[in-house]
């Protein structure tokens, strides 16, 4: 079972109170989605409530509201409770990447032939990321280490779809495309816009990045969770550990857009890609 610790309001330790949790529980119920159970739980303001019996309530994996501060996350973990992450379980946050990839392609104006998206994916694990990519666009450029998977998966989009797909183990493979996708997070040093599920450790000079794509909630799961708790996360633990397919069809709401020059923004899916086609223009017209 999930869990969710909401907190709609910032937490604050009292020094006389530190062995305890420092707010009691206001609400606390179990909800059904997608057949998968969720404690939910919200914290409230009047008692306090000890920080081993919110464990024994919230059965791991839990999802922690930002408004908790380290402390408490500290101690909660030392009294054996485990958080959900979206890095442990990447899978939703690399489906909403290749959406996100897809409709800043479509968003763009670039002529429909010309939308090339390049996937980086050194030893080829997600052929099913390729595939919905070749089903959404003109043309997919694989850059992979591993030809003959590559080679196998080929011959099957142009058998199943009449799709070609052009991959390479050199990078040149990605010269042509407007956009680059790479769902194991792994930056090439091209100057091509990249789209990454995470932001990275660092950004090369001259390339346009985007990452972390902020999804838009469906209407079935909005006000069922409080404020606080972050959609990535939460779709994340639906589509991860409940398997919740009908997720693979979420779109992105905002993207982070991250360079070397500019730092990090909050972009729109149109602002977005309005980059893209200046990239375009740029390429055209030199």
């Amino acid at each position: 079972m999930l869990s969710i610790i909401s907190c709609p309001l910032p937490l604050r330790h009292n020094k006389r109170f530190l062995p305890f949790f420092p707010r009691m529980i206001e609400k606390s119920t179990t909800l059904s989605l997608f057949g998968k159970k969720i404690q939910y739980v919200q914290l409230g303001r009047i008692k306090h409530l000890s920080a081993k019996k919110l464990c024994e309530l919230c059965p791991s994996p839990v999802i922690l509201s930002p408004n908790i501060p380290p402390q408490t996350r500290q101690r909660l973990e030392k009294n054996g409770m485990n958080f959900f992450s979206c890095k442990q379980y990447p899978e939703f946050m690399q489906i909403l990447c290749l959406n996100s990839a897809i409709e800043l392609l479509t968003l763009s104006g670039i002529p429909f032939p010309c939308q090339v998206l390049g996937i980086v994916d050194p030893v080829f694990h997600h052929p099913e990321l390729a595939e919905f990519a070749l089903r959404h666009l003109p043309q997919v450029h694989l850059f992979t280490e591993n030809l003959s998977a590559a080679e196998q998966f080929a011959h099957r989009m142009m058998q199943e779809y009449g799709a070609p797909v052009l991959f390479s183990s050199e990078s040149h493979i990605l010269l042509d495309c407007q956009l680059i996708f790479s769902p194991e997070n792994q930056l090439v040093h091209h100057d091509i816009p990249c789209i990454l599920p995470f932001p990275p450790d660092t950004v090369p000079e001259h390339t346009i990045l985007f990452h972390s794509p902020v999804p838009i909630l469906p209407p079935s799961l909005t006000g069922i969770t409080g404020t606080d708790i972050p959609a990535a996360e939460f779709l994340s633990a639906l589509y991860s550990l409940g398997r919740c397919s009908v997720l693979k069809k979420t779109s992105c709401r905002q993207i982070c857009r991250q360079n070397s020059d500019s730092g990090q923004l909050l972009l729109t899916p149109y602002d977005a890609a309005g980059l893209l086609l200046e990239r375009f223009r740029e390429g055209v017209l030199g």
